[in-house]
């Protein structure tokens, strides 16, 4: 069984976007890095690093809490909400700015199930993660879209592109206007941001997984995203 990786690597200089979302609340960077070497001999055991990071640079999830006080956190959510039976939907040939809505979904409405991972792939970060394309002109899942995926009662939604037009508008976008995260969030959808690879899945059904670190009381968290087909 290969096993595919979803995953970008969690690099400042390449996570334009995360960076961008720092630099409003007045942090440098999306992850910094302190490596404490060994005091004698440089070649030998104990290298210890220390990262400090924003819970969503890089491929991450966002759980319920990101958009509601009373939502619950990524310690909260079933482990089960972050694997299981999957689907790839494919909006490839979506260009700049592209909405993906709910008329050009129902064409996969025989493909997605209820309880599934629905991965949404665009294939725009393979091709323009950490370019001002990908955070700028990103195609972008319409409002209406959102809801269908919650009417299809989906587990989680994955994408290779932003999710959410309004993130474009940064550092002048407006929370209340986020009514992806909203809508998703809102019916208990976790959302897998910033993934890649999604064309190497090799069929359009697989199994998905995409597990938090268990931290308490945070609303998201970096994540290895990974598919595999039995």
């Amino acid at each position: 069984m290969a096993i595919i990786d979803l995953s970008l690597p969690h690099c400042d200089e390449l996570d334009g976007l995360a960076n961008a979302v720092m630099e409003t609340q007045g942090f440098k960077t999306a992850i910094t890095r302190h490596y404490v070497m060994p005091k004698t001999e440089r070649d030998v055991v104990f290298v210890d690093s220390w990262l400090s990071m924003f819970a969503h640079c890089g491929t991450h999830l966002d759980c319920p809490r990101h958009i509601s006080q009373s939502g619950r956190t990524v310690d909260q959510m079933p482990l089960d909400q972050f694997m299981g039976e999957a689907c790839v939907l494919d909006f490839s040939s979506k260009g700049s700015d592209d909405a993906i809505t709910a008329a050009e979904l129902e064409k996969f409405s025989g493909l997605v199930r209820e309880g599934d991972i629905a991965l949404v792939y665009t294939g725009w970060s393979d091709k323009h993660w950490s370019a001002d394309a990908y955070l700028y002109h990103s195609p972008f899942l319409a409002g209406d879209g959102a809801r269908w995926f919650v009417d299809k009662k989906v587990k989680a939604v994955g994408f290779d592109c932003l999710q959410e037009e309004e993130v474009k508008k940064i550092p002048d976008n407006v929370p209340e206007n986020y009514v992806v995260h909203r809508t998703l969030l809102g019916a208990g959808i976790v959302q897998i941001e910033h993934m890649t690879n999604l064309g190497a899945i090799p069929a359009e059904r697989c199994r998905a997984a995409a597990f938090p670190l268990k931290l308490i009381g945070v609303e998201g968290s970096p994540t290895r995203a990974v598919a595999w087909v039995d």
